[in-house]
């Protein structure tokens, strides 16, 4: 059965209604919860995102230690992984965010920022306190350097499926079969999620038979909103993709 990946901005719109959303999307069919802890220079994140992180970091309810301590009391089910940058996570200390992201439950940790070739230190923290890294591949990454980052990869392999920014889409970037095809063919027994602009059923249908999975970022934060709508979307979405 294929996975279905969804990101929230943790504090958006609020704190509490945050808090609410992560934990009734471990009960509504989401396989693992992707939480942003929000940082000012988000260079990853299209307007969507970047204004979620904007209005959360305004309000400035919480520390990376709150954070997490939040992310514990949840006693979610189902694996969460954190994205965020490299800034907040040095300035908090490496050992010191990594242990208390494995006390708190968390699964995996993503950070954009932060290129393969600079990240050995940080997976070799992660893998001491069992603490899944999972690394970014693109469209522009050449194959042989795929294998080698899907050899140095614990948790999954991050497909970005265009060349830019987070956000929802209404087509397909061309070539994006063949390229999964070819990636599936060199990564080995990681797996392999796609994500960056993926909205809807249609899109989804199309590469599903060749990803292990679709994570969901821009389009459920653009319905957090509407919290009932929110909700009915992303089951409906969980759904769709567990048909596969």
């Amino acid at each position: 059965m294929k996975k279905f990946i969804a990101y929230l901005t943790f504090g958006y719109p609020d704190l509490n209604t945050s808090l609410f959303y992560i934990k009734k999307f471990s009960e509504i069919g989401v396989d693992i919860i992707e939480i942003g802890f929000p940082y000012s220079d988000p260079l990853a994140d299209g307007k969507t995102i970047q204004e979620a992180s904007s209005s959360s970091l305004k309000k400035r309810e919480y520390s990376i230690n709150e954070f997490l301590h939040y992310i514990k009391s949840l006693k979610l089910k189902i694996p969460v992984v954190i994205l965020t940058y490299y800034n907040p996570v040095f300035n908090f200390g490496i050992d010191r965010f990594l242990k208390l992201s494995k006390d708190s439950n968390v699964w995996g940790v993503l950070i954009p920022d932060l290129l393969f070739e600079e990240g050995i230190y940080f997976r070799k923290k992660c893998f001491k306190y069992g603490i899944k890294n999972i690394e970014l591949i693109s469209p522009l990454t050449p194959l042989e350097r795929i294998r080698i980052i899907a050899d140095q990869t614990k948790g999954f392999l991050y497909y970005v499926s265009v060349t830019g920014v987070t956000g929802a889409r209404k087509g397909l970037p061309s070539g994006i079969i063949g390229k999964l095809k070819r990636i599936s063919e060199v990564k080995g027994d990681i797996p392999l999620y796609a994500g960056f602009g993926f909205s809807n059923k249609i899109q989804i249908s199309k590469i599903i038979e060749y990803v292990d999975g679709i994570i969901i970022g821009s389009a459920i934060v653009e319905k957090l909103n509407k919290e009932k709508d929110c909700l009915n979307y992303v089951e409906d979405i969980a759904k769709f993709i567990h048909k596969f």
